[in-house]
């Protein structure tokens, strides 16, 4: 067997390091030449080997992320593959796309990309998505967010992600249990932390901007030996921050070291670390009346505090440690252990904006306070095999997770005085019970199996299949009514796709998958009700001629989730149990996702994506059927430009200053949504339509670069939706300026 092109150039190059090793122990009279070799050829070599990872997709290493448009992946397909051969909706978010967007959240991130949405202006407590009309890590639904392949264990408020401590961000569109286990079927978002490596970084950031901002951030990187191999990476940011909204602070420490041994080219272990402490307060929104309905006071500012600002605060540490061990057998046999654990400690207090009086000025407001502590292991093993059969080439990936995951959970409930909208006065006393409401510990675990073979015939056809059996046990122990509650449930889960990979770059697909997730709700008996599981059915291509520095892609889908918790109609079983629910829901969305990206001539990088969404609820217990779920907009559109005059091609000296200069705009539009479908007839309110423009003025010059990110650029007043039972409305952030100075040696 032979080594691939990749791996014998690497092999190569560290032949000729241990070459220049031996030159340098040669006789003073021959050190001469060691310039050359010890400078020269390793740079030439780097310069090929990166090129062969960028044609091929096959290298884990990440060299995309020096450009906007990406072209490998590996959420999802947890194998190396191109996203030209991947027959699912992926979109990469490149490191290179969030410094020139300015990407201070992680859904600030993703809002050029399509199919996700969910905006709640500032919130910096969690991560939450609509993912293809779905709930991800909104109020009880599953967080969708992992990190380096593992699942970002705990609740929906355990830790809320840095941005700066990435190398890229994958969107995973569509069912993802398969490879993943229990998660929502609107999809994933992998976060791929920096990696270590011996291409030597030595970055230091300073950002000023609105709201008082003020951010250091270091990131440094490279080898350890001389052979390489040993690398590090280290990763600081330290921000003292606030928000457009009055008392709420965006103050952060985060830390994250990393280690490397690759001691040849077919083994490598990655240590990652990371700490992160953040101090902010929990945004409840505002009430619909004065923000997307009629309020007779008057409109409410958008920078309305209805907290206390004496008592409320909501702060988060967190802690991970992992590796990541990989070693390959020949050319045959690949095998990986990824291992985290992680854990999280949780205060929030707050004075809690209940319902509004019916002189429309008056918010009721109850004390709450929580103490959340999260701790969680998870393994993943893959062993993958390539190989043929005939005239077919096979790249199989069996594997077995675990994940163990502890929630202790106590809220206390509380008093303290409404508030007056229009003219607050803060300062009213949070009276908390000395009972806590809520005092409990869950404990889950989760063990799967999974299968997937990647089959290509004649270099064209691509066949990929794969199941997934998972064993979930979860118990709740309920400290203050004295029960343990135990649950178990397993599900089987598959997905098969068939895609044609033209010789001109264009790749149609269709696919289907499935998903599940464990419940927690119960029956008037006490039993807990079935799984939630869902299905979809997609089509698609992509489209990325070889060679090129473009990619589009375009989706058709419908998703379809069965077995939603739905509350008992029968008066009878609430008399038992109040809370007691039925799983007869169903909920479907059917859309349209398009999406590209392109570098020009190395002067302009375009972005686009549109995302059409038909989300509806088909079944119901509670006369809802026929609404569709919060923060979904049927349209969302978005376009961003970033271009680089060449000014020294004009041949004018004069213009030797300007270049480096660089322009960038966006524009983000997303149609009218709805307020919560609660029980009919409850009343649904209709969010308006927005749009909002972006921009960007950029300078390098040497190892520096200067950059102005503004967004909202014409400080548009919007209510970006509406969530919870009141409703809670949420306004989109104001304009926002942050100036950014780097510099890199």
């Amino acid at each position: 067997m032979f080594l691939k092109k990749s791996h014998r150039l690497r092999a190569i190059r560290r032949g000729r390091l241990l070459e220049t090793i031996a030159i340098n122990c040669l006789p003073i009279g021959l050190l001469s030449v060691t310039p050359v070799l010890a400078e020269e050829q390793p740079i030439a070599l780097d310069t090929i080997d990166i090129g062969a990872e960028k044609a091929t997709g096959e290298k884990r290493k990440t060299d995309d992320n020096s450009a906007v448009v990406a072209r490998g992946g590996s959420a999802a397909t947890k194998t190396n593959t191109p996203l030209l051969e991947t027959p699912q909706s992926v979109t990469v978010v490149t490191r290179k796309q969030l410094d020139l967007q300015g990407s201070p959240t992680i859904y600030d991130a993703l809002r050029y990309t399509t199919g996700v949405s969910g905006e709640r202006g500032v919130n910096l407590t969690d991560d939450s998505f609509n993912l293809r009309g779905f709930a991800a890590g909104l109020a009880s639904a599953p967080m969708a967010i992992y990190r380096d392949g593992l699942k970002q264990l705990g609740g929906t408020y355990a830790e809320p992600s840095e941005p700066y401590g990435l190398e890229r961000v994958e969107v995973i569109r569509g069912p993802a249990s398969v490879l993943y286990g229990q998660i929502a079927p609107g999809g994933l978002i992998n976060l791929a932390t920096k990696r270590p490596s011996t291409e030597p970084l030595r970055e230091l950031e300073a950002q000023l901007g609105s709201f008082d901002r003020k951010q250091i951030a270091g990131d440094f990187r490279g080898a350890i030996d001389p052979a390489g191999v040993w690398s590090y990476r280290l990763t600081g940011l330290f921000r003292d921050s606030d928000t457009m909204v009055s008392h709420v602070p965006d103050d952060r420490r985060y830390i994250a070291p990393a280690l490397r041994f690759e001691p040849s080219s077919d083994t490598s272990l990655t240590l990652l670390a990371r700490y992160q402490d953040s101090r902010t307060a929990f945004n409840w929104g505002l009430p619909a009346a004065g923000s997307v309905a009629y309020n007779l006071n008057g409109v409410l500012p958008r920078h309305m505090f209805t907290g206390e600002p004496n008592f409320d605060k909501y702060t988060t540490e967190v802690y991970a440690v992992g590796y990541q061990f990989e070693h390959r057998f020949g050319d045959m046999f690949t095998v990986r252990q990824n291992f985290n654990r992680w854990g999280s400690a949780l205060a929030w207090d707050s004075a809690y904006g209940s319902s509004l009086q019916a002189n429309g000025r008056y918010l009721n407001r109850f004390g709450y306070s929580r103490r959340d502590t999260y701790g969680s292991w998870t393994v993943d093993n893959q062993i993958e095999a390539r190989f043929d059969t005939g005239p077919l080439e096979h790249k199989a990936l069996a594997g077995l997770d675990y994940q163990n995951y502890r929630w202790n959970y106590k809220t206390w409930r509380g008093t303290v005085a409404a508030l007056d909208l229009f003219n607050p006065v803060y300062g009213s006393p949070v009276i908390l019970n000395s009972t806590p409401t809520i005092d409990s510990l869950i404990v889950n675990d989760q063990l799967g199996v999974y299968f997937q073979d990647q089959i290509k015939l004649d270099g064209h056809w691509l066949i990929t299949g794969g199941g997934r059996q998972d064993w979930t046990t979860q118990t709740t122990y309920a400290y203050r009514a004295s029960t343990v509650t135990p649950s178990k449930q397993d599900a089987f889960t598959g997905r098969a796709a068939l895609m044609y990979l033209f010789d001109e770059g264009v790749s149609p697909y269709a696919s289907y998958s499935s998903s599940f997730e464990p419940q927690t709700a119960m029956d008037y008996t006490g039993a807990l009700l079935k799984a939630k599981t869902g299905e979809q059915y997609e089509v698609g291509f992509k489209l990325q001629p070889p060679g090129s520095d473009y990619m589009l892609s375009f989706a058709a889908y419908q998703l379809t989730q069965q077995n939603v918790p739905s509350a008992d109609p029968d008066a009878s079983h609430r008399l038992i149990n109040p809370s007691a629910q039925i799983s007869i829901g169903e909920v479907r969305s059917r859309g349209v996702e398009l999406e590209g990206k392109a570098t020009i001539d190395r002067n302009l990088d375009l972005l686009g994506s549109y995302t059409f969404t038909e989300n509806k609820i088909m079944q119901s217990a509670t006369g809802t059927q026929g609404q569709s779920m919060p923060g979904v907009a049927r349209n969302v559109f978005a376009v961003w430009f970033n271009y680089r005059p060449d000014f020294a091609a004009l041949g004018a000296r004069e213009t030797e200053l300007l270049q480096g200069l660089s322009f960038g705009a966006g524009l983000r539009y997303t149609g009218p949504s709805f307020s919560p479908p609660l029980a009919a007839p409850a009343v649904v309110y209709r969010v308006p339509d927005y749009a909002v423009l972006d921009a960007m003025i950029g300078y390098e010059r040497d190892n520096w670069r200067l950059a102005l990110n503004v967004s909202n650029l014409l400080d548009n007043a919007y209510v970006a939706a509406c969530y919870y039972s009141a409703p809670e409305c949420f306004y989109g952030e104001r304009r926002k300026l942050v100036a950014t100075l780097r510099y890199r040696w």
